[in-house]
């Protein structure tokens, strides 16, 4: 475990966190699927539909999926939340990887590709965001959130937040994350959706 000084690196954190990542996720009242199933459509059927789920954890989101019928392939950096969620649904792949470095699939390989509370782990959003878009077939589905700083904060440095030990969140203003899409080639769709907050 890295010294209190160190901050933790996103795989050492959720590694830790894996026993009780669902437990704590209900706690904080994180609830990603009335979106999640807006984009998609709430009664269309996912058969067949090839589904990349970034930042997988312990696998209720490609649960969900798989079970309306998605072929789910689960990323996440965490080594103990993959083998949770292999386990929790086995008619699924999961690979450890890291959004921060080049995703190793081929161009146009998925029909949908989501990134829940995970990007915010990443020091090069833009180039992450490319990475999703390329991945994804022409009229698919590009779902991710980002938590947004104040009006005026320009995103230039990280916040360290302090929450089993310290580890390095990258937090943008709404004005960065607007220009950053218009940079893609994708139409887009923002909705602002109310979080949680960490009260001492």
């Amino acid at each position: 475990m890295p010294s209190d000084s160190t901050p933790l690196s996103p795989a050492d954190l959720f590694d830790a966190l894996a026993d009780e990542y669902e437990s704590m996720r209900e706690e904080l009242g994180w609830d990603p699927f009335p979106h999640l199933f807006d984009a998609f459509g709430a009664e269309r059927s996912l058969a067949g539909k090839r589904i990349l789920d970034i930042g997988c954890g312990t696998g209720e989101v490609a649960e969900h999926l798989s079970q309306r019928g998605a072929k789910v392939v689960g990323l996440d950096v965490s080594e103990v939340m993959c083998a949770y969620a292999a386990e929790r649904v086995p008619d699924s792949q999961f690979f450890v990887a890291d959004l921060g470095h080049p995703l190793q699939f081929e161009d146009d390989l998925f029909d949908g590709v989501i990134a829940l509370g995970c990007v915010e782990y990443v020091e090069d959003l833009e180039a992450a965001c490319a990475e999703m878009t390329r991945v994804t077939a022409p009229g698919g589905v590009v779902l991710w959130t980002l938590e947004l700083c104040g009006e005026g904060y320009d995103g230039g440095s990280a916040e360290k937040i302090e929450f089993l030990g310290d580890w390095v969140r990258h937090r943008r203003s709404r004005e960065a994350v607007d220009a950053l899409i218009a940079s893609l080639p994708i139409d887009a769709q923002i909705t602002p959706i109310r979080g949680f907050f960490l009260e001492e």
